[in-house]
């Protein structure tokens, strides 16, 4: 689907499609930067809007997409506002932001019978489509591996980093006190309020 093609879900103009806006705080691979929430939406509510459909709620997490058992309130919102029909569909930025571990497109394939749209920058999946399922789970497993293959190598790098003593690449020491970069503002605060990771972090650090 073209990126400038209007949306209704058969509804008409009056009633346009509601999509929500998802954003996940993640490194950049290109250049290494924080990918801010605040950056995400913005560009998501653009799309929405080239899309005819309207805003309804920017939805945002700061943990990993990836991690078993890791609680995503952002993640499990989608998936209310899915289930009680509130939302039409979501904009990420890509597939990615949000699905990185293929149980979660089958948890949204299984509540999506009746239709869910995911919208990119790149195009859009109808789930109830079999072969944009279909794509869908390619892409996810895809992100899948390459979350594990990089979860190996960063644990390798910051093992021998740990041993050298060497100044941690995101702001703080290795093991040592800094600001806690899975933080997501909210409630009116700014990335200047960014907390302290906490002792116990810092200790698991250490002994990891």
């Amino acid at each position: 689907m073209g990126r400038s093609e209007k949306v209704s879900d058969g509804q008409s103009q009056a009633q346009p499609m509601v999509l929500d806006s998802y954003a996940r705080l993640s490194w950049k691979p290109d250049s290494g930067d924080l990918a801010k929430i605040a950056d995400q939406h913005r560009d998501n509510s653009a799309l929405i809007g080239r899309l005819g459909a309207t805003l309804g709620e920017e939805l945002s997490d700061g943990a990993s997409a990836r991690k078993r058992g890791t609680r995503r309130p952002g993640w499990d919102e989608i998936l209310e506002r899915l289930r009680s029909g509130a939302s039409h569909g979501v904009v990420v930025w890509n597939t990615d932001r949000m699905l990185r571990a293929p149980r979660d497109l089958e948890v949204l394939i299984d509540h999506a019978a009746s239709g869910f749209r995911i919208f990119t920058v790149a195009g859009s999946y109808d789930l109830a489509n079999a072969e944009h399922r279909f794509i869908l789970r390619i892409q996810v497993a895809q992100a899948a591996k390459e979350s594990d293959d990089k979860s190996r190598r960063i644990v390798r790098r910051f093992e021998g980093q740990r041993e050298r003593g060497v100044l941690h690449p995101r702001a703080r020491r290795f093991g040592w006190p800094g600001r806690d970069l899975t933080w997501t503002p909210s409630g009116g605060k700014t990335d200047e309020d960014r907390p302290m990771v906490s002792a116990e972090l810092v200790a698991r650090s250490c002994s990891a």
